[in-house]
């Protein structure tokens, strides 16, 4: 889930071993106040549930940034992080006051990369066309899939197009606002 709009931005996963738990406990506490006052939301997971529980948890729930913290974390003055866009590849140890001091860069950063990945997906699915018949033959074709833009004009109180809409499934699926109205896209409902 993008940053921006997460329930939680970021997760505090204590990893607690019986021997030292008050301190990770405290340590959590404290990192999610300092969070907290840069103005990130943040979720203190302190259920009676194991580790990985809590960190499937996390991930199904699409919590942007997972943050580990165990006894020898805390004994180094250190923490244990994960970007969930990218997965285990960005497990990444720091100290704590680096990632506070960083917390606002990384998660724009996630965003940013989200947004890029969202657009091109996008773009690589949709194709322009300028007439009716041009839609059809795109529809009309079982090895493309994917969504048409067009002006609106071509097929605002067309019958032509309320047939395609019912030969092929389609629908319009929005207007968008950097075509400033004048676009339509259109897709296939499968």
């Amino acid at each position: 889930m993008p940053p921006r709009i997460a329930p939680h931005q970021v997760v505090i996963i204590p990893v607690l071993r019986g021997e030292g738990d008050e301190a990770v406990m405290k340590a959590a506490a404290d990192l999610k106040a300092q969070l907290k006052a840069k103005g990130i939301r943040v979720h203190l997971d302190d259920r009676d549930e194991r580790t990985p529980t809590k960190m499937w948890d996390a991930i199904k729930k699409g919590v942007p940034l997972r943050i580990e913290l165990g006894a020898r974390e805390v004994a180094a003055g250190q923490l244990t992080h994960v970007r969930r866009d990218i997965g285990k590849d960005s497990k990444k140890t720091e100290s704590v006051a680096e990632f506070v001091a960083n917390i606002e860069a990384t998660l724009d950063t996630m965003h940013n990369d989200l947004l890029a990945r969202a657009q091109a997906a996008l773009d690589a699915r949709m194709t322009d066309v300028s007439t009716i018949a041009e839609m059809k033959s795109f529809f009309a074709d079982e090895t493309k899939s994917g969504f048409v833009r067009i002006n609106y004009d071509c097929i605002k109180n067309n019958s032509e197009f309320e047939a395609l809409k019912k030969d092929f499934s389609v629908t319009t699926r929005c207007l968008p606002f950097a075509d400033g109205g004048k676009k339509v896209i259109v897709g296939r409902s499968y």
